[in-house]
């Protein structure tokens, strides 16, 4: 079993993602996320991979 202690990790990144572009609606995060990391089917992207594209994508909005 995947440990459930990921999913709070994984959530306040995504949570501090967001908030980066505020206007954006969940979906439009999700599938920006992906376009920006050029995944084209994104059920097999692995959360760790995912907070990667996140820090990378948000560091175009960070001070």
């Amino acid at each position: 079993m995947r440990d459930p202690k990921r999913i709070r990790e994984f959530l306040d990144v995504v949570a501090y993602t967001w908030e980066r572009v505020p206007n954006y609606r969940f979906g439009q995060l999700v599938m920006n996320l992906a376009g920006y990391w050029g995944a084209e089917d994104i059920y097999n992207i692995e959360e760790p991979e995912w907070i990667s594209i996140m820090h990378s994508f948000r560091s175009q909005f960070d001070d």
